[in-house]
């Protein structure tokens, strides 16, 4: 079984955090890179002897670590105690790139164990919460050097700081939708999620696992402000994230429970209901959703039309056959 090395994953992670911009208080740091370290490790080709070589070496899986929940029960925690609007904690791990190559390989490896599936589902949570409204008005604020003449210096640093900290949010954001997107397994977990939805008598904790899962949705849908490229990476995002969610029909289990929202037992999902579906509607113009309504009923009318001939004509060549052996029985 592959071992994880303190020594040697620490070391590299602490060279990468650079302190501009918000600060970790003390200790967080230590804490972040034990956690990343020991949740688990990926599971590369070759032998200990090519440990030092610079070589690039294919990933071949990804091994869990011992007290894996314990270790993501500790995350939660910090990224619970995270500034509001700067989340230095976030942006950290974010920098790390821990979800892309720690959380949704864990993922995948602990599909059978429900309590690490629901931990993680809240870490992705706090991960990727929207921007605070404060840094959204930060990131989309156009600077007006005349203003800024009157503005004191701590003013204009704490705009920055809080503009870069914003676009750093937006960035890890943008990377979480193409990382969830290139993660099918885990998205199938996600929609098990919602079997709850099913049962007659739901069990203790199945509403819960719903909440998340459509929290989570309501994050990685969640409209973003355009940044440096205009917005054509967050644009090419949502389109990979929501064709992932349609093949893994995540989305077929959102519209099931949209049906089914006037019960009782569904009435407290209305809100983030409309939270996840608005931002897939607003990309389609109604002309739009309507021709493609259109377009796609003509289909199913030459489809119909179509198999009525291929009906006939089977028909008739069955009776054309029942007739030429009637003629050859008789001819005897």
């Amino acid at each position: 079984m592959a071992s994880v090395a303190p020594a040697r994953s620490v070391a590299p992670a602490r060279s990468l955090y650079k302190a501009k911009g918000p600060q970790l208080e003390k200790g967080m740091l230590d804490e972040l890179l034990l956690v990343c370290t020991f949740v688990g490790t990926n599971k590369v080709s070759g032998t200990d002897d090519d440990d030092d070589s610079d070589e690039v070496r294919a990933v071949d899986g990804f091994v869990r670590g011992e007290d894996a929940v314990a270790w993501l029960q500790d995350l939660q925690r910090a990224l619970r105690r995270d500034d509001g609007d700067a989340r230095a904690i976030r942006t950290t791990v974010g920098a790390w790139d821990v979800l892309r190559s720690k959380l949704l390989p864990l993922a995948e490896a602990s599909a059978g164990d429900a309590l690490a599936t629901r931990t993680l589902c809240k870490i992705f949570v706090l991960l990727t919460m929207p921007l605070s409204d404060k840094c959204q008005q930060a990131l989309e604020a156009t600077i007006d050097p005349k203003k800024d003449k009157d503005r004191s210096e701590t003013a204009i640093r704490t705009r920055t700081e809080l503009r870069d900290a914003a676009t750093k949010q937006a960035t890890q954001l943008i990377e979480a939708r193409f990382a969830f997107a290139e993660r099918p397994k885990v998205l199938r977990a996600l929609s098990r999620m919602f079997d709850g939805l099913r049962k007659a008598r739901r069990e203790p904790g199945e509403d819960i696992d719903v909440e998340l899962a459509l929290t989570l949705l309501r994050n990685l849908l969640v409209p973003l402000p355009p940044l440096e490229d205009g917005g054509a990476r967050g644009a090419a995002a949502l389109d990979a994230l929501t064709k992932a969610l349609r093949e893994e029909l995540v989305l077929d289990q959102v519209l099931d429970l949209c049906a089914a929202v006037h019960a009782r037992e569904n009435r407290q999902w209305h809100l983030v209901l409309v939270e996840v579906l608005a931002p897939l509607l607003a990309a389609h113009r109604p002309a739009d959703v309507a021709a493609a309504a259109f377009e796609e009923a003509r289909r199913s009318d030459h489809a119909k039309a179509r198999a009525v001939v291929d009906a006939r004509l089977e028909a008739a060549i069955v009776a054309a056959r029942g007739r030429a052996a009637t003629s050859a029985t008789d001819r005897k």
